[in-house]
């Protein structure tokens, strides 16, 4: 997915130890590097330059809290994947806990979301 590319490219940029790169992103690739331009993401200096090929955009709220909310979701998954490696999973106190973790979720990121039977 487009969305988890930025995290990937961040490890990347990490392990390397670069302090600054840039991005010549096609497709995907460029709504990747839109998606760690706009969020800043891994830092808000590093990415330096960004070329985009064949880019329609990705799809966003409001322009004015685009980055944010995509600098919230890049720090989110990369919580989340750093829980996998370490082989840990979030454990609720109770049922009545984690459905209301899933409703908070929901309410933060309207759309298509539904909970079935």
């Amino acid at each position: 997915l487009a969305s988890d590319l930025p995290w990937y490219a961040g490890e990347v940029v990490h392990q390397l130890q670069w302090s600054r790169f840039a991005v010549l992103g096609h497709s995907m690739g460029a709504a990747a590097g839109t998606l760690m331009a706009g969020s800043q993401y891994p830092s808000s200096d590093a990415l330096v330059a960004l070329c985009c090929l064949d880019l329609l955009g990705p799809l966003s709220r409001s322009v004015g809290s685009s980055g944010q909310n995509l600098l919230k979701g890049l720090k989110s998954r990369e919580k989340y994947l750093q829980r996998q490696l370490r082989g840990t999973q979030k454990v609720y106190a109770s049922l009545e806990d984690c459905i209301a973790a899933r409703l908070r979720s929901m309410k933060a990121l309207p759309g298509q979301q539904r909970l079935t039977d």
